[in-house]
């Protein structure tokens, strides 16, 4: 009796700790690479992303509907766990895995995009009153994609097919 009640536990035990592991390979992630915030995930969950400045125009905010489970150090949770504030950078980049993802800077403005969205039914949105020059570049899988360019200072690439 007593072997299986230990059986129990463990299993329970490790079911547990599976689990929390899978959800936290399935949020997503905040780092910079150099002047560039990066939003990275490599699920199959649908993520709805907003880049946008901070009320006070000092921070970008990043929000999405599913977790995002670490940023950099300087960063804080304003709604933890699926809204980070992060000082400005001049550049985003958000690499996504499968799923139907949507990602829109439509509240902030960038010198450079890149938005790799994966296989799904992919969607982006820019802001298109930026006043300086940027470029972007969207690359999307396959599946119905509705892929959009910026304002008319954004030089804009659109890959879509798979």
């Amino acid at each position: 009796m007593r072997t299986r009640r230990r059986s129990a536990v463990v299993l329970l035990a490790l079911a547990a700790f599976l689990l929390l592991a899978a959800s936290a390979s399935a949020a997503g992630t905040l780092t910079y690479d150099g002047d560039t915030l990066v939003f990275t995930t490599s699920d199959n969950l649908n993520h709805d992303v907003q880049f946008r400045l901070s009320d006070d125009g000092n921070n970008d905010e990043i929000i999405d509907i599913q977790t995002i489970a670490s940023a950099p150090g300087d960063c804080f949770y304003v709604v933890d766990p699926t809204w980070v504030s992060c000082p400005g950078h001049a550049g985003v980049r958000a690499d996504f895995g499968a799923g139907n993802d949507s990602v829109t800077t439509a509240r902030d403005c960038f010198t450079s995009y890149t938005f790799n969205l994966g296989d799904g039914a992919n969607d982006n949105d820019f802001n298109s009153a930026c006043p300086d020059t940027a470029t972007a570049t969207v690359n999307s899988g396959s599946g119905d994609d509705t892929l959009r360019g910026g304002s008319a200072g954004t030089s804009t690439t659109l890959n879509a097919g798979g």
